[in-house]
């Protein structure tokens, strides 16, 4: 049955079960099996449907009808700005809004999710200003959201009821390329003006939103799919802001002559001069997706402007009533922006001064947590390490580098590849788009050849299909090696519910089907997955600073990266592979360089603290300018952004500010000596904490806990022991310390860490290199305190071997802060430690120490394999954790002290002394070779 007949039954039944489900009924697996039943008769329409057909729409909606947002939108707002829209609401008739909804329920979206993302929506229009209000306003808000998690759709629907509301001219800036720019067009044309642009003024029948809405209601958009804004074609159709009944709309691509061109049009079109006055009173809402790239002005320390950034702000200059909304998925950048600068020509520039809204994400998304947050060492884990790309192509590499031959890896993820759409054909969904990603370099040309080396390997795949497949599996496996290799790794990587016997009969289709693809500006070829509709698309796309920024890369399962970078922007934007995998998140595998690998763990929990931090200030009722400044004293901000989106050209002091942070040593040298040295430090601090005769107390699981612990122990144990550093420097952290002590701020708590039951997991039991210890056991630190069982921890070797570092950050348990409260034992099990070091009853500095039995193992070591356990250490190893608590929780104090107290405890450095001591080198790529 054709695709597209199936879709539309499919769209039918949700918004049945839909219905059912805002009824109070529990919409589960048997009740949509038994309800199709049902419906299979009272739709003839649908009688010619195979029981393949079937199978396909129920697992359509088993996997969508039920998604959810569990969280709200964190909201961050300027009590400044005037909130409107409840006053409004009931007078607006919502015409757009009504027709996009209806849309999105009729492509088989999740009415709940539909609901949220509304709830969403109005936030960020209440912000924006009040279309009615008459006079001289302008806002600037900042939208952040996950890569790929939907920022679009929110936009969209921001669009319509901003329309709806009252706002004349929509400007959305469609990112950097011409494919970005015509894919966003693509979704304006279907999610805003109902008609296709190319054909805006010959009629034809409407699209997307324009089946739903009054055709009396229409959008004049001034762009088109083939045709960024131009000056001509803008003047022939010769429309007047001020004369025209509807919204007009622009999709333009973020390039300063584009932006320029309409500048100059819509001034000279009205004669406008903003120096003089003369502005639009038309309301202009203005949308800059992907508002970290190019909108930044990274020449401001210069006391220049940037092209972009300099238009942008001209633009939003030639009118009185304007609301500028930068989506993001990378925010750090547009935070940097400094709030203070004006311009007496073009004006303040985009700091989102008046609010930041966090997008909540479905829990269908797969991203961060999913890929660089997982502790799971089984097959189904979704990170697969990789060592051995570059006898393919040299991680530093030009235009004359030779590409060599396809590694062992590639060749696995391209299996792995092929298994996945399978797999999916198995479940139910053999129509489905499918896609694999390889990004190994931005340069075009080595593109191309990579492209020829993955082909020539699914040439060899293709003739093993056309010999192999004919036969039984059993007898495939035998007859063709290539076979026996997919075997071998749908094995290796997969722990699913299906079995190699199940999928083995869709495999000829997935192979036959699957296309590779060089998607670049010089490439030709064109990713157009609607081309492939009626029965979809599986193809294996190697490109680079395309497939990096916005482009949506349709049903991605597999993905192989290797690129350097060491800036957050970039290194978030690559990651394609985060986004909705409904039905399918199993069978998503990243395939990356150790490198990479823990820079994004890294940059991973850099973001989920940077969302905390927003949940807490918007909690106090903070402002974007007070969160910003908290976020450029992070001490992880100056790792993750490009130096030049931070003004950070020139050397120069920065204030580092430590209060509510955690910091945990987690990198281990492999030296006894070291080793003995850390243990024997931790003896000599506990033996002082006794002969003190601090008060303690002993908590249910053996740990012990001293309090009123004076600064200087806590400041001669830091010294003392040796740890690879981490984002905070010794030297910074010991300063920080010190301004809590010369403030006469509350004393430490320490807490000796024990454990209840010693676990026998999988990879201890495994075989210890020759001439290695065994794993230590059972210590004693004092003869005062409890044995101490040691927690086992598994941890990866550095390439030079000098190092071991533990996989996450969090070297102990997520509930390890309860220690600092006042009964600990009682204290609630939160999933989040930041709960515990914000929590009010919590007022004073705390140091966990941690005693580990460290051995070590490749990264895809798994139970049953058989890797050779490294134990680098014939003794336990030390570890700690200091927490410092938050400054508004001091008891007793007010909120001028407390002020005080955080102006005197900040540290300061020089930003290119911190990036000397982290041996650091931060790059910014520029794509070039004609990308």
């Amino acid at each position: 049955m054709e695709k597209v007949v199936i879709e539309d039954c499919t769209n039918t039944l949700l918004r049945i079960f839909n219905e059912a489900k805002a009824s109070g009924k529990t919409v589960d697996t048997e009740f949509i099996g038994s309800t199709i039943e049902q419906l299979k008769t009272m739709l003839p329409q649908y009688g010619s449907f195979t029981e393949e057909d079937w199978k396909t729409i129920k697992f359509k909606i088993e996997t969508t009808i039920n998604v959810e947002i569990d969280e709200p939108p964190i909201i961050l707002a300027n009590p400044k700005v005037e909130r409107w829209l409840d006053h409004k609401r009931g007078e607006l008739d919502w015409v757009y809004w009504k027709a996009y909804e209806e849309y999105l329920l009729d492509q088989g979206r999740n009415k709940d999710v539909i609901k949220k993302t509304e709830e969403t929506i109005d936030e960020i229009l209440d912000c924006s200003g009040d279309p009615s209000k008459e006079g001289n306003w302008n806002r600037r808000g900042l939208v952040m959201g996950n890569v790929q998690s939907g920022k679009t759709q929110n936009y969209l629907g921001l669009i319509n009821k901003a329309v709806d509301a009252g706002y004349k001219v929509i400007i959305v800036l469609g990112g950097h390329l011409n494919e970005l720019r015509k894919q966003t067009q693509i979704r304006l044309d279907e999610g805003v003006t109902g008609r296709e642009s190319i054909k805006r003024y010959e009629g034809g029948l409407p699209i997307g939103v324009g089946k739903y809405r009054d055709p009396s209601y229409v959008a004049h958009p001034l762009t088109t799919i083939e045709g960024d804004f131009s000056k001509p074609v803008a003047n022939r159709f010769g429309i007047n802001f001020t004369k025209v009944e509807g919204p007009i709309i622009f999709v333009i691509k973020k390039w300063a002559s584009v932006l320029n061109n309409l500048y100059e049009w819509i001034e000279n079109h009205h004669g406008l001069n903003a120096e003089e006055g003369k502005k639009l009173d038309t309301q202009l809402l203005l949308i800059d997706d992907e508002a970290d790239y190019a909108s930044i002005n990274t020449k401001h320390e210069k006391g220049d402007i940037t092209a972009i950034n300099n238009n942008i702000r001209k633009l939003l200059s030639l009118f009185n009533r304007s609301s500028y909304i930068g989506y993001t998925a990378t925010p750090f950048a547009n935070i940097f922006i400094d709030p203070d600068e004006e311009h007496v020509d073009i004006g303040d520039d985009l700091f989102p001064e008046d609010f930041m809204i966090r997008i909540p994400t479905p829990d269908s998304y797969v991203g961060q947590k999913h890929f660089f947050q997982s502790n799971d060492d089984s097959k189904a884990d979704p990170v697969v390490i990789i060592d051995d790309n570059e006898v393919l192509l040299p991680a530093k590499s030009n235009k004359e580098t030779l590409v060599g031959v396809l590694p062992e890896s590639l060749k696995e993820a391209v299996r792995c590849y092929l298994i996945t759409v399978a797999v999916r054909s198995l479940k139910g969904t053999p129509k489905a788009h499918s896609t694999m990603l390889i990004n190994m370099t931005h340069l075009t040309l080595l593109q191309d050849k990579i492209a020829e080396v993955v082909d020539e390997y699914m040439d060899e795949i293709r003739s093993a299909a056309d010999f192999a497949l004919g036969y039984s599996m059993e007898q495939a496996v035998k007859k063709s090696r290539v076979i026996s290799d997919i075997k071998d790794s749908f094995y290796k990587f997969y722990e699913i519910n299906e079995s190699f016997e199940e999928i083995f009969n869709h495999l000829k289709r997935a192979i036959g089907k699957t296309k590779v693809f060089a998607v670049h500006g010089k490439s030709g070829e064109s990713l157009d997955y609607s081309a492939y509709k009626a029965n979809g698309l599986s193809a294996i796309v190697i490109g680079g600073h395309k497939l990096s920024r916005g482009l949506t890369l349709e049903g991605l399962t597999v993905s192989y990266f290797t690129r350097n970078s060491k800036t957050y922007d970039t290194l978030m934007q690559m990651c394609r592979w985060f986004g909705y995998r409904p039905g399918y998140k199993d069978l998503c595998k990243l395939f990356i360089t150790e490198e990479s690998f823990e820079w994004y763990r890294f940059i991973s929990n850099a973001i989920d603290e940077l969302y905390l931090e927003l949940s807490r200030m918007s909690e106090q009722k903070k402002t974007p300018g007070e969160f910003g400044l908290k976020v450029r004293e992070h001490p992880g901000a100056l790792l993750i952004t490009a130096k030049q989106k931070m003004n950070a050209a020139h050397n120069h002091t920065r204030s580092l500010d430590l209060a509510g942070r955690r910091l945990r040593k987690y990198e281990f040298y492999v030296s006894d000596e070291n080793n003995l040295n850390n243990l024997n430090v931790t003896r000599n601090l506990i033996n002082c904490l006794f002969d003190e005769g601090v008060n303690q107390y002993s908590a249910a699981d053996g740990s012990t806990i001293f309090y009123d612990v004076d600064h200087s122990f806590i400041k001669d144990f830091i010294s003392d022991t040796k740890y690879v550093e981490g984002e905070v420097t010794d030297d910074l952290l010991l300063q920080y310390i010190s301004k809590l002590e010369k403030s006469g701020l509350p004393k430490f708590t320490v807490c000796i860490k024990n454990i209840k039951n010693d676990k026998n997991l999988w990879w201890s039991q495994k075989q210890v290199q020759d001439g290695d210890p065994e794993l230590p056991s059972i210590i004693s630190l004092d003869h005062r305190l409890p044995q101490i069982k040691p927690s086992k921890r598994k941890l990866l070797a550095s390439v030079s071997g000098n190092t071991v570092c533990w996989e996450r950050q969090e070297i102990g348990d997520k509930h390890d802060e309860r220690y600092f409260l006042q009964d600990p034992d009682n204290a609630p099990a939160e999933s989040n430690p930041f709960y515990y070091i914000t929590n009010p009853e919590r007022n004073q500095p705390g140091l966990i120490i941690y005693t580990l039995s460290i051995g070590t193992l490749p990264k895809n070591a798994k139970k049953g394999g058989d890797e050779i356990l490294g134990v680098p250490h014939k003794d336990p190893t030390i570890s700690y954790s200091v927490s410092f608590p938050l400054l508004e929780n001091l008891k007793g104090k007010s909120k001028r002290e407390i002020d005080r107290l955080s102006r005197a405890t900040k540290v300061s450095y020089v930003v290119n002394q911190i990036w000397k001591a982290l041996n650091e080198e931060l790059v910014l790529e520029y794509e070039d070779d004609g990308e």
